[in-house]
């Protein structure tokens, strides 16, 4: 099983936890507990850098990550690629942001269960 919303690239058939959960409040919770992993390596700028310069970053980091010497690198050391970018980052966080206290609760009670 994966624990990711989405199949990993090359492992489509392998069932994801979100795949497999049973109700809509049980893939929130994998939901809230697993983003983590998708923002997991981040690349933050302190609060307050212009609009155009938040651009110029993001532009930057989707150029690396599309870079042909880049991938050629990352696949000779074994390191898989698969980037989120900034917008999707944002949307992830506003996300948690928003996630009721009573599903973080549960999500607690749920972790700390033996």
């Amino acid at each position: 099983m994966q624990f990711t919303e989405r199949p990993a690239r090359g492992f489509e058939s392998v069932p994801t936890a979100f795949a497999l959960a049973k109700t809509d409040e049980d893939r929130e919770i994998l939901r809230f507990f697993l983003s983590k992993n998708r923002i997991a390596r981040l690349l933050m700028a302190p609060p307050g850098v212009i609009p155009d310069r938040i651009a110029t970053l993001r532009s930057a980091f989707d150029a690396t990550m599309k870079d042909k010497d880049f991938l050629s690198e990352s696949a000779k050391m074994g390191l898989p690629v698969d980037p989120v970018d900034g917008a999707e980052v944002t949307r992830i966080i506003e996300k948690l942001h928003e996630t009721p206290v009573t599903l973080v609760e549960r999500t607690r009670s749920i972790l700390l269960s033996e």
